[in-house]
């Protein structure tokens, strides 16, 4: 689901897309939801790249350490 994606995606693939993202619940589910996976050190995963955000920080932090140094 990145961009121009959603827009050519068929009812049926949105429905399935946002049922599996949690989209049809309510907000504050949503919300609930999302402060326990940060809490617990899960930021998700990107949409871009479909890989863990935790593993893209962590490969980044490294150099931007030895930069700011």
């Amino acid at each position: 689901m990145v961009g121009e994606d959603y827009v050519y995606m068929t009812l049926e693939e949105r429905e399935a897309l946002e049922e599996k993202h949690g989209l049809n619940d309510p907000l504050v589910v949503q919300y609930g939801k999302y402060l326990s996976q940060l809490l617990s050190g899960d930021l998700g995963y990107s949409y871009q790249t479909g890989r863990d955000v935790a593993d893209v920080i962590g490969e980044k932090i490294p150099w931007t350490i030895l930069l700011s140094a």
